[in-house]
């Protein structure tokens, strides 16, 4: 079957294709559920209607703070919460499972597809995440008086000019509320010329993500059983293909002027254990599984080949050099090792999420320019240099890196707060 994307594309054009879909076009592939022909309930329990939507994975994990919020604050409450991709209707299956009211995906931007949506779910409030504007959903809401929020929100103002800055502005102008995760994405949307009225700002939610912390004893252990610590081990987390062979040959380099290092190589799927396996057979390095029974204390590389551990690593470790950013889809969460106080430095793809380019203004992460920098960049930490071009110590950005973190916690609590007012001032 045809993608919805390839299908519409096929039919409207890509453009109108990417206007109806939203930013992503890797939707699901069940038309019937996004033309809402199927999937939509019969019927929803008495409460206040919370329709919440969150597009990808990225949303759907900066929304699950703020709906557990939510359901502490307001417990008769329905939440109805859609996604716009498989993976981020996969994740919310895994985290909020029966926790709310209903869980589908996301309507087509086509006033049929939109008028049986809001025939259904008849909603009190309509919430998005991030930037999921959709013209035509955001004006029939609009039309039915149903107060249209955007939390966690974010703006940039690269190409927009003439023609195309005039409808994006005419289409954050739907919006009855603006809670922005940070002081830039305020700016911008001040610039594009939103009123500071509807614009207030909330924090970044992604930062309430709760991260399990071991015991100093559980670190202790897993340093033991794989002869690691903290300074001397760097961590490659969540690589692609390439990404592999490049972190194994910046350690066969690293190995001459620090023998004692470690690699901890955390591949991003388990489908490639096997073959990251090979690229250590044929590189000649010493390496343990950690699927392995009784693993090798002296190992020069662990490979994490079992799911749920890379927490656990990201602890027992000290640098971590976060993966997707050097040849995969973008970069993975640096918001992880930055919880745990760790030095991070990413690739130079970012295009994904603006959190690394907010962090390396205030020197709390490292963005390389080119793969090949890797190694020099963990030798400089090994040998207790300072971060290269820079005037502080991978010490000081660890530092500061989980200052970020810890400063923008409660972004949820006040983000609820901030819409808690706007219902009040808005209440139909």
């Amino acid at each position: 079957m045809l993608s919805i994307y390839r299908f519409l594309a096929s039919t409207i054009g890509p453009t109108i294709a990417r206007l109806v879909l939203g930013r992503n076009p890797k939707t699901s592939n069940t038309l019937a559920e996004r033309f809402g022909t199927e999937g939509l309930p019969d019927s929803l329990p008495p409460g206040r209607r919370v329709w919440l939507n969150a597009a990808s994975v990225g949303e759907t994990m900066a929304a699950l703070p703020f709906v557990e919020e939510w359901r502490k604050r307001f417990p008769d409450d329905r939440i109805l919460l859609t996604n716009t991709t498989v993976t981020g209707f996969t994740r919310v299956r895994e985290k909020l499972g029966g926790a709310i009211a209903w869980h589908g995906y996301g309507p087509l931007d086509l006033p049929v597809t939109i008028s049986r949506f809001l025939k259904r779910l008849n909603p009190d409030v309509y919430i998005t995440v991030e930037a999921e504007a959709w013209p035509n959903l955001l004006a029939d809401l609009g039309r039915a008086g149903v107060p249209r929020i955007l939390i966690n929100g974010r703006m940039t103002l690269a190409n927009k000019r003439g023609l195309k800055r005039s409808i994006t502005l005419a289409i954050w102008k739907l919006f009855d509320f603006i809670s922005a995760r940070s002081e830039k994405d305020y700016n911008a949307f001040l610039k594009l010329g939103i009123p500071n009225d509807l614009l207030a700002i909330g924090g970044e939610m992604k930062c309430d993500i709760s991260f399990p912390v071991l015991t100093n004893e559980a670190v202790s252990a897993i340093q033991a059983r794989y002869g690691i610590d903290k300074s001397n081990t760097w961590v490659a987390a969540s690589t692609h293909e390439e990404e592999d062979d490049l972190t194994i040959r910046a350690h066969i380099k690293i190995l001459k002027h620090h023998p004692d290092a470690r690699l901890v190589l955390v591949p991003r799927r388990p489908e490639r254990f096997e073959a990251v396996a090979e690229i250590l057979n044929r590189s000649g390095l010493s390496y343990t599984r950690v699927s392995e029974d009784h693993p090798a204390s002296d190992a020069s590389v662990v490979l994490v080949d079992a799911m749920g551990k890379l927490l656990d690593f990201y602890q027992a470790g000290g640098l971590a050099v976060v993966c997707g950013s050097f040849f995969g889809p973008g970069v993975h969460n640096v918001l992880e090792p930055a919880a745990y106080g760790k030095p991070i430095v990413v690739g130079p793809r970012t295009f994904n999420t603006d959190i690394p380019e907010r962090m390396v203004e205030n020197g709390e992460l490292l963005i390389l320019d080119e793969p090949e920098q890797i190694g020099k960049t963990v030798m400089a930490w090994l040998s207790g240099e300072n971060v290269p071009g820079k005037g502080f110590t991978f010490e000081e950005m660890a530092a500061r890196a989980e200052k970020f973190s810890r400063m923008n916690n409660g972004a949820s609590t006040k983000t609820l707060d901030l819409v808690e007012v706007v219902l009040k001032r808005t209440a139909r």
